[in-house]
C-alpha cells in the first residue's frame, strides 16, 4: 500500500515515461551516426535511418543532452544536440503528488524531463573539397 501511495503521488512518473524512442534518419540515408552523451561516452551508434531509446535524465535532478554525429564518405560529417526538457507532468505535482513527487519519485526515475525531439533529420552536404581532390588523383597527365 505504501509503495502503490508512492507511484500515485508521482504525476510524471504515472503520466509519462523516462526513455524515448527516437528515430533518426539522413539525406542521404545508410549514413553512419554516433550518439555521445554529455561525457562523451558513445550510448549507441548505428546507420541511417533507425529508431533508438534515450533516456531523458542523466541523473537525479540531471537532464540528459546527446550529441549526434552524422558522417558518410563523400559529406561534410554534421552535429547535432539533443537535449532533455522540464516534463510539463512534473509540474502536476504541485496539485497531486506533493513533495513525494517532487524531490523523489520523478526524479529518481528520470521522469521529470522528456526528450521533445521524436524524429532527428539531417540533410549530409557534399565535400566539394573531397569531391574536387578526388576528381583530381584520377586526372592524369601525359609526359613530355
Amino acid at each position: 500500500m505504501l509503495m502503490s501511495l508512492v507511484l500515485m503521488s508521482s504525476c510524471a512518473t504515472i503520466v509519462s515515461r523516462s526513455s524515448y524512442p527516437v528515430t533518426i534518419s539522413s539525406n542521404p540515408s545508410n549514413a553512419h551516426f554516433k550518439i555521445t552523451d554529455e561525457d562523451n561516452i558513445v550510448v549507441y551508434e548505428g546507420t541511417t535511418p533507425q529508431t533508438v531509446r534515450l533516456d531523458a535524465s542523466s541523473g537525479y535532478f540531471k537532464k540528459a543532452s546527446y550529441a549526434i554525429n552524422f558522417s558518410m564518405p563523400g559529406y561534410v560529417d554534421t552535429t547535432t544536440v539533443v537535449r532533455s526538457k522540464l516534463d510539463g507532468w512534473y509540474i502536476g505535482n504541485f496539485v497531486f503528488g506533493g513533495l513525494i513527487g517532487w524531490l523523489g519519485v520523478d526524479p529518481l526515475t528520470g521522469a521529470m524531463y522528456s526528450i521533445p525531439y521524436r524524429n532527428i533529420f539531417v540533410s549530409l552536404k557534399k565535400d566539394e573539397a573531397a569531391t574536387l581532390a578526388q576528381r583530381n588523383d584520377s586526372i592524369v597527365v601525359p609526359f613530355k
